[in-house]
């Protein structure tokens, strides 16, 4: 398993499960990520070529990329980015299939997006909003805090 991807599928796990379900799916979660740490080691020992190695524990990365269309993209993302009408196409499919339609309106909905767009821009000042990639080397203890762990990875 990628540690590059397996945070942020729970993070998308978190949003997209209900609250009931939550434990079960990080569950899961773990318990295949500790089954992959865990067969590392046979890999390396039954391949013994570098390789090889990297072949195989990449193919499951590849799965990834196969779902990237299948996906929808994350409510909580759309909305911190302005995408708020995306936000609301997502929700509104999600409340569909988990057979909740009824207790969500579209009015409801919208004003709940506009109350957090709101709370997240007296939260937030200009500066923040501007954050990137390039924002991690903007100072110097920030740069080398990245450096360092990208280094490691």
């Amino acid at each position: 398993p990628s540690p590059l991807f397996y945070p942020d599928f729970l993070s998308f796990a978190e949003e997209m499960f209900n609250l009931e379900y939550r434990g079960h799916i990080y569950a899961v979660g773990w318990v295949i990520w500790v089954v992959g740490m865990a067969s590392l080691p046979w890999i390396a020992w039954l391949t013994r070529n570098w390789f090889t190695i990297g072949v195989i524990t990449s193919v499951p990365g590849i799965f990834l990329f196969l779902y990237y269309r299948a996906l929808p993209e994350s409510p909580r993302w759309l909305v911190s980015t302005g995408h708020t009408k995306e936000a609301m196409v997502v929700l509104e499919k999600i409340a569909k299939e988990n057979g909740n339609e009824d207790k969500v309106s579209g009015n409801k909905l919208e004003a709940m997006l506009k109350n957090m767009v709101l709370n997240q821009e007296k939260d937030t000042d200009e500066d923040d909003r501007k954050m990137g990639v390039w924002t991690l080397f903007s100072k110097f203890t920030l740069a080398k805090n990245t450096i360092m762990l990208t280094a490691s990875w």
